[in-house]
C-alpha cells in the first residue's frame, strides 16, 4: 500500500491527517507529492490523479459540497434556481 493507493481509496481525495492515521509520515507524504503520486490542492489535502475535478476544486477553495451539488454529480435531477453566487468558483461554472 502507498500514500496514492490510500489516497485512491478514500474517493480520489484525503486529509492528510487521514493518511497519516494509516501509518504514513509527513516525509513519506512529502515524496509522494514530489513524485507526482498525489498532489496538494490546498494545505492540509491530498488528491490521487485522476480524483473527480469538482471534488479537488472544492478543497482547494476550502468549500464543502452540497447535496445538491453530488445530486447534480450523480446524475439526478435537480431544480434549478438560476443564481450561484455563492458558490465557488468549480461549482458555478460546473453542470
Amino acid at each position: 500500500m502507498s500514500v496514492q493507493v490510500v489516497v485512491r481509496d478514500n474517493g480520489g481525495l484525503a486529509r492528510v491527517g487521514l493518511v497519516r492515521r494509516r501509518g504514513w509520515s509527513e516525509r513519506a507524504i512529502r515524496h509522494a507529492v514530489e513524485a507526482g503520486e498525489v498532489s496538494r490542492p490546498r494545505k492540509g489535502w491530498l488528491a490521487a490523479p485522476g480524483a473527480d475535478p469538482l471534488l479537488v476544486c472544492a478543497a482547494r477553495d476550502g468549500v464543502v459540497l452540497s447535496c445538491v451539488t453530488e445530486a447534480r454529480r450523480l446524475g439526478l435531477w435537480v431544480l434549478e434556481r438560476g443564481d450561484r453566487s455563492g458558490s465557488c468558483c468549480c461549482c458555478a461554472s460546473w453542470q
